[in-house]
């Protein structure tokens, strides 16, 4: 049991965040569940329950409720440590006056600047698609809805230009856009139905917006039986991000719970705004805790070359954001093995994986810097955990995999590097963009063209005023990086591998074999983590026997017609050589009239090699 007040008050905030009975002082926080994003919200509630700075990296020092309550006695008689907190922290997030025009954050300003580069792109709308079962309140699903608005501000902003500059216009309290389709009176089979329904789904979560003129929420209902209907929730990510799709169905259900029973919904807004966010971001950009982060990563990513992967075709001179997803399954023992090793380590899951991703990447490019984009929620305030809004940003981990390191001193490096980077997360990727310098490029990507991200499965609500909500794939086939790596693991601890990759550059069976390439490092980084870069297994059997195993028997007899039994070993660049040798002058290659002698050629394909 905990010893003191301050361990049970760690054992409590740790047990609510883990959702798991209270654990006891000694246990680990990552062993019992935790990763990155729950550190997050732990050390939120850890600094709003002591008033005390604290950050991700000394929880990962301090895993236990015993050590943790330790670090929080010490700083807690520390007057000088709070003061000079405060001094970091600056002022909160306070309302700021509606009379004039808003500014937009960074991540918002450049959604804007996108949406204006390519006006109708469907890339960066977010679709939420639920098919729900069970009779289906429409007027209270719609003032549910209206409800969500009334409460959030930004579900009704639109975004207008000043003369080149963005500003947020919030209209007042009105109807979400709602279109409610009937098909239960067409007499088609239910078979038909069901397609018309996915049509009229792909077609809703697909529409563009005009940010502009529309607010950046629509809702379609197909009705397909009085007991079933597809529901398409559009969004754009000028206003949305994937927490706040928890924060949208959490809130939906409470206010549809509500209504549907005849009661008012006991929703109310909360004490500040996204607008609210956005002015305190942009008021704090040249403050001097935003500017000792920004020198991090100006020191971190210097002379960064972003990777570029191998691809089937050459890049065109505008990105084309068409693409398409592989996904694979990995094992149970080795999402098992993936766990024991990050734990053995004192890392996370996310380490473990994101280093193997980045050992691929090492191995498909020769390069030893390598750099990947991680997304984080970036929710370190705790006035934005219950807000809608575009709050996720984007970090650069580039690690060093010089020296052939062994897996184990490769982790050792990803941890470092993922830590400073979480301790530093709070600069805006588009400010550090601008401040790079970064030349702009329309085929590609500032910084980087590969993602890496570690998604945990569960958590959004499977019901809506007792109807059974069930998640539908739907919505715009894009990709917003030559590739995205997303590791999905559920509760149960299993995990599954979505490859989503731009289609203009890579085939299918490119993605295919790199996704078989990963699976199979998994399994060799933890069989053997001490194993070297280099000699980690790369390659799955099957392909390994393709590659090296006999070639048919046709062929091998005509190989050993024609040569000698003592070069048999050779490799056919060797064999090419000493042939050249051998008959400088006798004809090699023949094209119409054009011919050229082994001397020639051997001198040409040197030269090219070269």
């Amino acid at each position: 049991a905990p010893r003191t007040a301050t361990e049970r008050a760690v054992t409590e905030a740790m047990a609510a965040v883990l959702e798991v009975p209270e654990p006891g002082p000694d246990d680990d926080f990552f062993a019992l569940g935790g990763h990155s994003l729950l550190a997050i919200r732990l050390v939120l509630g850890l600094r709003r329950a002591f008033g005390i700075e604290m950050t991700v990296a000394e929880l990962f020092a301090d895993r236990t409720p015993a050590a943790l309550a330790a670090r929080i006695d010490r700083a807690v008689g520390a007057a000088e440590a709070a003061e000079a907190a405060q001094d970091r922290d600056g002022a909160g997030i306070v309302p700021v006056s509606r009379d004039g025009e808003l500014p937009l954050s960074f991540g918002q300003r450049r959604m804007w600047f996108l949406d204006r580069l390519e006006p109708g792109s469907e890339e960066y709308l977010i679709p939420l698609a639920l098919r729900l079962r069970g009779p289906l309140d429409t007027a209270a699903f719609r003032g549910a809805l209206d409800e969500v608005a009334r409460v959030h501000e930004v579900l009704r902003t639109r975004y207008a230009d000043r003369d080149g500059n963005p500003v947020q216009l919030v209209d007042p309290p009105g109807p979400v856009a709602f279109r409610l389709v009937d098909l239960t009176g067409t007499g088609e089979g239910t078979t038909d139905l069901a397609a018309r329904a996915r049509e009229l789904l792909e077609e809703a979560l697909c529409a563009p917006f005009d940010l502009s003129a529309e607010h950046p929420l629509r809702v379609s209902v197909i009705r397909a039986a009085p007991e079933d209907h597809w529901v398409a929730l559009a969004a754009h990510h000028i206003a949305f991000d994937a927490w706040s799709t928890k924060v949208f169905l959490r809130d939906l259900d409470t206010a549809y719970t509500a209504l549907a029973a005849g009661r008012p919904t006991p929703l109310r807004p909360g004490p500040v705004q996204y607008a609210d966010f956005a002015a305190w971001q942009r008021g704090r950009e040249d403050g001097p805790e935003n500017g000792r982060h920004l020198d991090h990563w100006l020191e971190r990513l210097g002379g960064l070359t972003p990777v570029e992967l191998p691809s089937d075709r050459p890049r065109t001179a505008t990105r084309d954001a068409a693409g398409d997803t592989v996904v694979v399954d990995v094992p149970d023992s080795v999402a098992r093995a993936v766990t024991e090793l990050a734990n053995r380590h004192g890392a996370t899951p996310f380490m473990t994986l994101l280093g193997a991703f980045q050992v691929l990447l090492h191995r498909y490019t020769g390069r030893t810097d390598i750099a990947v984009g991680v997304p984080v929620a970036a929710r370190t305030r705790e006035e934005t955990e219950g807000l809608l809004g575009l709050f996720v940003n984007s970090l650069v981990i580039r690690t060093d995999l010089g020296g052939d390191p062994a897996f184990s001193g490769l982790l050792a490096r990803v941890k470092e590097v993922c830590l400073e980077a979480f301790a530093h997360q709070d600069v805006p990727f588009e400010q550090l963009v601008e401040e790079l310098g970064t030349e702009r490029d329309l085929s590609r990507n500032p910084l980087f063209q590969v993602m890496f991200e570690h998604q945990h499965m569960g958590g959004l609500t499977t019901t809506l005023g007792g109807l059974r909500a069930e998640p539908l794939k739907a919505g715009p086939r894009t990709a917003k990086f030559d590739l995205t790596l997303t590791v999905k693991e559920r509760p149960d601890g299993r995990m599954h591998c979505w490859f989503e990759y731009a289609s203009a550059l890579f085939d299918r069976a490119t993605v295919e074999r790199m996704s078989a390439h990963y699976l199979r490092l998994l399994e060799s980084v933890t069989a053997a983590p001490d194993t070297a870069v280099a000699a980690l297994e790369l390659m799955p059997e099957a392909e390994r026997r393709q590659l090296l195993g006999s070639w048919p028997d046709p062929y091998a007899a005509r190989l050993a017609e024609i040569v000698p039994e003592a070069e048999r070993d050779l490799t056919v660049p060797e064999l090419f050589v000493r042939q050249a040798a051998r008959t400088p002058d006798a004809t090699a290659l023949v094209f119409g009239a054009e011919q050229l002698d082994y001397a020639a050629l051997e001198a040409r394909s040197a030269r090219f090699a070269r």
